[in-house]
This record gives structure tokens, C-alpha cells and sequence, in this order.
């Protein structure tokens, strides 16, 4: 294969963990061309964490295929024609319609992929498209730090300016822990130690008064700062040179775990055995379990009944004191 066209749409997280298999197909073939289309933002840098990678705009030929009275014109024959192997993300069963469509256009090779592993699916996320497609990898093979510019984020010094990342929310309400329980952790933090803090929301946050209005009580201090509607790239430089990250199970914590920063990410009603972040200086709170990277990788976990309201502000508190010795 020397060009692979992966079409992926989809939550930050989800197309973070993208990145072993893209690395993988470039590892297996080092002369492959790469080409990814989908969420512009998150891919159009994904692409960049690859040798070869380029983002491609298509999302009006892809709109145009998704249409099942479709007739592929010779725009889309040039272009999907062009590919020897097309990986199709999909929630469709069998690829859907564009899937279909994507044949029609003349691409030699076209495989649906679930966009997310199906129910019984019994190892981590991360392992889904190598087993969809029948490719062997093991937790060893995987490569997934992410490159900022040729900085190790982990040799950074990590002194006492160097903040705190904080990120409180989630897209799914039953997966933050209750800002009663940050208000905690940030009254205990204030307390004990003069580091700087980052106040992280993301878009679902933002518009969440609450969350807003946290931040601004404890801004007050001079000592946290909010950091809000901030675009991919930049919200990763910012993240690198934190000492350390505690956030839920999202996709920011995808990010700061993969940047090879010291990161906590708390889990309630997920599987961190199908979820959990991908790093090595990692660790998962699940409820009252502190689970070491990379446990979660070696074995599932059924879902644990006390979920996040299990999860103490003095556990994180500890957590804290290890990753960050002066602390």
C-alpha cells in the first residue's frame, strides 16, 4: 500500500487515539502516503504527528457520496480513485451509504471501520481498528506521544511557576465530578502551595454558568487563570508546560496524558480498560481505585457501581505531592 485515505470524524479523544494505528500503517510501510479527511481542526494536526500525513478538505465530495440517489461525478472518481486503500470510520452498519458510494467512485480497496468498538469489545479503544482490520499490534508496538516542535514535554523543568492544569468538565454530564468535590481540591490546593493554576473549559463548559463561575470566584486569588475557547494547537503548547494535569475522562486528558505530562484523569462510568488516556506518567482514579499506567492497557474492568462519587479530593491530593516532589 503507498496510499492510504483515513476518513474519520469525531470527539477530540476518539481521534487522538487515531494516532498508534496511522503510526503503525507508517511503520509497516515506510514509503506510504497518508491522507486524512474528516474533523478539520483535530486531523489537519493529526496529520502533522506523522512523517508523511496531509490533511485533505473533502467534506463536500464526502457530503455529495453520503446521499443514497448519489451518482459519484468526476470530481470525486479523480480524487477517491487516486487512493489503494480507503479506511472509512462509520456508525452505519456495513459502511452505510457512503461506504458504498465511496466504491462507486472507483476506490480499489474501501474498509468500514465502527467509529467506535462495539458492545463486548473486550480490550482498549486504542486496539479497535487494528483488530477491525486484522492487523496484529500489541500494547508494546504502540507509539502515541505527541510532538510539539521537537520539545520533550517531559524534560521540561517543572518548577514552582510551572502550573497546575485543572479541567473539570465533560461532554457527558455523568462523567464530571461534582464541582462541589473541585471546590474542595482548589480550596485544599490554595491552602498548602503557591503554584499557578489553569482553569481548562472546553466548549461544553463554556456555556455551562457554573463552571464560569468557579473560575472567576477563585481567579480572584491571582493565582488561577481560565482558559477558555482555545484552538487545538495552542491549548497543547499551553498544556506542555504545565507540571501537572488532574481532568476527567475526556478528550483534553487524551491530550495532556499523550503529551507525556504527569496526568490524573478520573473515571466514573466508563471502562478506563476501553478509555483510559495512553501515557506512561499516567495514572486513572477510578472511584476510589488509583490504577498505574499501564494496568488499564492489560486487562477490563467492569463498571464499578460508586463511580465518581468515590473519587476523594485527598487521594488527588497525594497524587499531586508524588508527581510534583516540592509540592
Amino acid at each position: 500500500m503507498k496510499r492510504i485515505l483515513i476518513i474519520r470524524y469525531g470527539a477530540l479523544g476518539d481521534t487522538l487515539l487515531l494516532l498508534p494505528f496511522l503510526r503503525s500503517l507508517e511503520a509497516r510501510d515506510p514509503g506510504v502516503e497518508l491522507g486524512l479527511a474528516g474533523s478539520r481542526e483535530r486531523l489537519q494536526w493529526l496529520a502533522g504527528q506523522t512523517r508523511r500525513g496531509q490533511f485533505h478538505e473533502i467534506d463536500l465530495l464526502l457530503s455529495r457520496l453520503s446521499d443514497l440517489e448519489a451518482e459519484p461525478d468526476g470530481e470525486a472518481r479523480a480524487f477517491f480513485s487516486a487512493w489503494d486503500w480507503i479506511v472509512h470510520f462509520t456508525s452505519a452498519a456495513g459502511g452505510g451509504i457512503l461506504g458504498a458510494n465511496l466504491r462507486r467512485a472507483g476506490a480499489a480497496l474501501v474498509s468500514s471501520v465502527a467509529a467506535l468498538p462495539p458492545e463486548g469489545y473486550a480490550r482498549h479503544a486504542v486496539f479497535y481498528p487494528f483488530d477491525a482490520l486484522g492487523m496484529a499490534s500489541e500494547h508494546g508496538q504502540l507509539s502515541w506521544r505527541l510532538n510539539l516542535g521537537g520539545f520533550d514535554v517531559s524534560a521540561r523543568a517543572c518548577g514552582p511557576r510551572a502550573p497546575l492544569a485543572l479541567f473539570p468538565g465533560a461532554g457527558s454530564p455523568a462523567k464530571r465530578w461534582p464541582l462541589s468535590r473541585w471546590r474542595v481540591l482548589l480550596d485544599a490546593i490554595l491552602e498548602r502551595w503557591e503554584r499557578p493554576l489553569l482553569w481548562v473549559l472546553g466548549p461544553a463548559e463554556e456555556e455551562q454558568e457554573e463552571y464560569q463561575s468557579v473560575g472567576k470566584e477563585y481567579a480572584t486569588t491571582g493565582q488561577l487563570e481560565i482558559l477558555q475557547s482555545t484552538p487545538l494547537r495552542d491549548l497543547a503548547a499551553r498544556l506542555s508546560w504545565a507540571a501537572a494535569f488532574i481532568g476527567s475522562d475526556c478528550g483534553v486528558t487524551h491530550l495532556a496524558s499523550m503529551l507525556g505530562l504527569p496526568t490524573l484523569a478520573l473515571f466514573g462510568p466508563s471502562d478506563p480498560g476501553r478509555w483510559g488516556p495512553l501515557g506512561e506518567r499516567t495514572a486513572v482514579l477510578w472511584g476510589a481505585r488509583l490504577l498505574r499506567y499501564p494496568e488499564w492497557l492489560q486487562e477490563a474492568f467492569r463498571p464499578l457501581s460508586t463511580g465518581l462519587p468515590a473519587t476523594s479530593p485527598e487521594t488527588i491530593l497525594g497524587w499531586v505531592r508524588e508527581v510534583i516532589p516540592e509540592s
